[in-house]
């Protein structure tokens, strides 16, 4: 009997870059921004 990880390779994509008018990558320094706890609310 094979196990999983015998049958599949690990998955390990490459980092893409999105150009265009839909999502885009955001900078870290954005990221970490956006995930703070707003003040004053």
């Amino acid at each position: 009997m094979t196990t999983q990880n015998e049958l599949f390779e690990a998955l390990n994509p490459p980092q893409r870059l999105l150009m265009g008018p839909g999502p885009i990558n955001a900078y870290p320094r954005v990221h970490q921004a956006i995930s703070q706890a707003l003040i004053g609310q």
